[in-house]
């Protein structure tokens, strides 16, 4: 790798959480250079290594490249800083799957209890009861629950919408979600939103379609944006974290031997010890030696 891409890959990590929202539509040199003042403490490191002119010129050159501004844009700048393994992307499937599990669960749950399949008006007037409902202060269709059009739709769609059953199914999920707030993932969104344009096609109304439809790509961007980010932090997590529990290797293996030596010390002092008594003891006389000499002293008196 070119010595200006690894300066550029690490002034991208370093100051990213710097230049985002509005600050990464800057350009301007004394703009940036502020910035950079501003948030100098967290940047010891890079200004030490690379001092703050040469960093300033490549936060410039990635501003004007858009590449903090968009995730897209710098993972493909930067495709190792987004690279997922096998395990996150396996664990990743699994919670995505285990949380539309429990979004189709709470859908089910809702739908069962509000909107009885079986519902049918018994006759077109009293559909038309149910559409007006003058009674309890529907003056216009705009007036009625989603919960109640739902209702009348599932029985009365016509040829126009080829699978009713499906199509309802979504509606309510749609509806369901909005009303009881229920948590979705990115994919649950982007299916809503699937759901929403089919349906407005079904009515044939084509300007609600295509704002829709607009909407979606829109959407996809931003989770786009999000799915990359997460990518990234997941990857600068996983680095930190290796390199936490290398730093944690090695204090282990210090303490290891720093106790190893503080054992072989005090065994060699022991050591040392057991020689000193033993050369104090084999220089002097023995017991019998001590009683000897002094019977020879008593029997010269």
């Amino acid at each position: 790798m070119a010595q200006n891409d690894l300066d550029e890959r690490l002034v991208y990590l370093t100051c990213r959480h710097i230049f985002q929202g509005s600050n990464s539509s800057v350009r301007k040199r004394k703009q940036v250079m502020n910035l950079i003042h501003r948030n100098q403490p967290g940047l010891t490191d890079i200004l030490r290594e690379y001092n703050i002119d040469r960093t300033c010129n490549v936060v410039q050159r990635l501003l004007r490249d858009q590449v903090f501004q968009s995730s897209v844009r710098a993972k493909i700048r930067f495709p190792e800083l987004f690279d997922v393994s096998p395990a996150q992307s396996a664990d990743r499937e699994a919670s995505e799957a285990e949380a539309a599990r429990d979004e189709a669960n709470a859908v089910k749950e809702i739908s069962e209890r509000e909107i009885p399949k079986d519902y049918r008006p018994n006759s077109q007037a009293q559909l038309a009861a149910e559409v007006t409902k003058e009674s309890d202060g529907w003056d216009c269709p705009e007036a009625a629950e989603l919960t109640e059009w739902v209702k009348l739709l599932r029985q009365h769609a016509g040829e126009q919408i080829k699978t009713p059953n499906e199509g309802f199914e979504l509606l309510c999920e749609l509806r369901h979600s909005a009303v009881h707030q229920l948590r979705k993932t990115a994919r649950g969104v982007q299916r809503l939103a699937e759901n929403a344009q089919s349906f407005l096609e079904a009515l044939n109304d084509t300007p609600r379609s295509e704002m829709v439809s607009h909407i979606r790509r829109e959407l996809n961007l931003v989770i786009e944006e999000l799915r990359h980010n997460k990518d990234l932090l997941e990857g600068s997590y996983l680095a930190e974290l290796q390199e936490i529990q290398a730093k944690c290797a090695a204090l282990e293996k210090r303490e290891q031997d720093a106790k190893k030596v503080m054992v072989d010390s005090d065994a060699q002092c022991l050591n040392n010890a057991d020689q000193r008594i033993e050369r104090l003891t084999g220089t002097s006389d023995s017991e019998e030696e001590f009683l000897e000499a002094i019977i020879a002293v008593n029997s010269s008196n």
